[in-house]
């Protein structure tokens, strides 16, 4: 799903940034992570969970609970990661007109794009970026 994000992103701004999405996707994962022991950790002391504990010697209305708190937070948490999931529009269909598009801009033709750009500016020419010069 990035490298679809990053080819939309190109379109759109003309720039190729996957090192920047791969980044954010990186960091969004250590903050997810970090964010889980933190979860966990406050769910622990919430219920006043005993430090050192060994299996059986918990009490029961301890873990009943922490089941309590548990399984909604985790839920909640799985239905708002869902539910970013609702914003990202990219189909097949988008995805394939994309790569078309950019397959056209790396070739010089004008794409469909660029033609509704010259109509928004006044009809002066759009040139596409120059290609970064390849390195020998």
């Amino acid at each position: 799903m990035i490298g679809d994000v990053v080819d939309d992103s190109a379109l759109r701004t003309g720039r190729r940034s996957e090192g920047l999405f791969f980044a954010a996707n990186s960091f969004m994962q250590q903050c997810v992570t970090g964010l889980g022991i933190l979860v966990a950790g406050v769910l622990l002391s919430i219920v006043h969970f005993p430090e050192g504990a060994r299996p059986g010697e918990v009490d029961p209305s301890i873990i009943e609970t922490l089941a309590w708190l548990y399984i909604p937070s985790i839920a909640g948490l799985y239905i708002v990661g869902a539910s970013f999931l609702y914003f990202y529009r990219i189909d097949r269909a988008a995805h394939d007109a994309n790569i078309q598009r950019i397959r056209e801009r790396e070739s010089g033709a004008p794409t469909l794009g660029d033609v509704l750009r010259e109509e928004e500016v006044g009809g002066a020419p759009i040139t596409p970026p120059d290609p970064a010069p390849s390195k020998p």
